[in-house]
Order: C-alpha cells, then structure tokens, then sequence
C-alpha cells in the first residue's frame, strides 16, 4: 500500500515538474531563426507515466530543417518502468505481481518552428519487453513477453539558444500504440553544426 501512495506522489510530481519546465522555458528569449539545410544532434532524457508504470530514459536524435519552418526528426529512446506491487489472492495466502518494462522506440518526428515554440506529430515503432514475477508462499514464477508496435505520437516542445552551437529543449509527447498511451516529458540538449 505504501509503494502504491509513493507511486501516485510520484506521478503528481512529473506532471508538476513538465509543466513547470515548459514555463520556465517560455520566459526565456526566442531562438534564433533556424534556415533549411541545419543540422543538429539533441541528447535527451525522458521521464514518463503510462499503464501505472513510471518511466526514465534516455534518448538520442538527429534533426534536419527541410525548409525554414519545417524540421525533421529521427530519434532512438530506450526507457526502463517498474511498476508499484500489487498484492492478489484471497485469504490467507497473499501473492505480489511486480513487473519490469523496458522501451525501445524508433520514430520521426515533424517540427513546425515558430519563434520558440513547435508542435510535433511522428510515427515511430516501439518494441516493449515486460517480466512479471509472482511471487507468493504456494507460487514463484516468472513470465516474459516480448512485442513490438507501431506508435503515434502528438506533442510540443520550446527550444532555447544558449549560444549559436548549442540549444536546449523541453517536449511534452502523448505516445499512443498497442501497448498502451503513454505522457512523456523530455529535456535535451542540443548541438547544432
């Protein structure tokens, strides 16, 4: 009971933490213009909450301006989630269900540039591996499964220019599958060349 209050305090704060982190960046002064042709590398690290799992990742992209408000993103995430126990059974005989997932995403991604702000739309594939350990005093197994989808993916970010090379970046993505919708948030940083 305990590990499932963290988990909902938990989830509270990421959503406080990603809108907090969009306003912050909002008051900051535009980016410069980006032109067609720009090129850049962008490290991430992801939080998000999707199907009671809190996850943390980390993510790497490339970007590319095919016209001057028009950006291109391919991307590669690999994320982690553990769930909260869950107690089942009846009786006198109690079982916990924990379960462990990890991400692999494939997407790209469409930016529409304004000053500071874009909106984002992709489509991407994701590969989801999950354990789920029962564990109890009459049973103890392990089950793994393994299943890859394709994903939709909404969403928005604001980029900032420390300086000419380097930016960083704040996205809010609902990623939509198979497998389940899932909020992310990400901060990344990024180096233009």
């Amino acid at each position: 009971m305990y590990r499932l209050i963290v988990f909902r305090k938990m989830k509270n704060i990421l959503k406080k933490a990603a809108i907090v982190a969009f306003a912050v960046c909002v008051c900051f002064v535009p980016t410069n213009a980006q032109e067609k042709g720009d090129m850049a590398m962008d490290a991430t690290i992801l939080f998000g909450y999707g199907n009671d799992i809190i996850e943390v990742g980390l993510g790497a992209k490339f970007l590319y301006n095919v016209s001057d408000p028009l950006r291109l993103a391919g991307e590669f995430d690999i994320l982690w989630g553990i769930s909260p126990e869950k107690i089942t059974g009846k009786g006198l005989i109690p079982n916990t269900v924990k379960t462990t997932t990890t991400w692999k995403e494939f997407s790209m991604y469409g930016h529409y540039l304004f000053k500071y702000i874009y909106p984002l739309v992709g489509i991407g594939f994701v590969n989801l591996k999950t354990q789920t350990e029962l564990k109890g005093l009459r049973v103890n197994e392990k089950v793994l499964t393994n299943e890859s989808k394709f994903m939709f993916t909404l969403g928005g970010g604001i980029e900032y220019d420390i300086n000419e090379k380097i930016s960083y970046n704040v996205e809010l993505r609902i990623k939509i599958a198979d497998v389940g919708t899932r909020l992310h948030s990400t901060i990344g940083i990024t180096y233009k060349f």
